[in-house]
């Protein structure tokens, strides 16, 4: 894949990408991207947390760290997740320091907002974030099974509790009609849509 740069400043994942020598990195997170399935495979948080993971990888073997399995990954976690403790987060950026790797730099380094990936994928790969391999349909439609009898249970126990309301005064008699939808949200893009709608 030929990445196709927009006039303009220089993105900051491409810039970071060359900084850190990953020349790779946005042509595997495109494809990733493209090959996955909507609400699937992968999403931009993760891409994002791929790419941060990469420049830190980088930033510590250049520092001649010797990586075990799991070191990078623990390593990210304690300096970018704000779930993190802050002993955890100081142990680490005082091993790192000490090994020679500039941690605030590398930290000024990390993608931020999923947004971020998203506006390389649209504007330096072409690639629209809706845009992105067909889901199963038959596979989507079992999925939705699972959760049919969910809703019908959970309108049956709603209609018990109106009667039960109904019968202590606390709400006028009267025909009630009970509706349960499953409303979700992405929390990257901010669009929210009827799970039963998925198709």
């Amino acid at each position: 894949m030929s990445p196709q740069t927009k006039p303009g400043p220089k993105k900051k994942l491409v810039r970071v990408s060359e900084e850190y020598e990953l020349s790779d990195v946005g042509d595997r997170i495109a494809d990733k991207w493209e090959q996955s399935n909507p609400g699937g495979d992968c999403t931009l948080k993760q891409l994002r947390d791929e790419f941060n993971r990469a420049v830190l990888r980088s930033a510590m073997q250049r520092a001649g760290i010797e990586l075990v399995p799991g070191e990078v990954e623990y390593a990210y976690e304690y300096l970018f997740n704000e779930d993190a403790s802050f002993s955890d987060r100081e142990d680490t950026r005082l091993r790192l320091e000490r090994a020679g790797v500039d941690v605030d730099g590398v930290v000024g380094d990390f993608i931020k907002s999923p947004q971020t990936i998203h506006n390389y994928l649209r504007d330096v790969h072409g690639i629209e974030a809706n845009k992105r391999k067909p889901a199963d349909r038959s596979s989507t439609k079992e999925h939705l099974d699972h959760i049919k009898p969910l809703d019908r249970r959970y309108e049956s126990v709603a209609k018990g509790v109106i009667q039960r309301l109904v019968s202590q005064g606390a709400l006028d008699s009267a025909d009630y009609d009970v509706s349960v939808e499953c409303v979700v949200t992405n929390t990257e893009t901010n669009e929210s849509m009827y799970l039963m709608d998925v198709d």
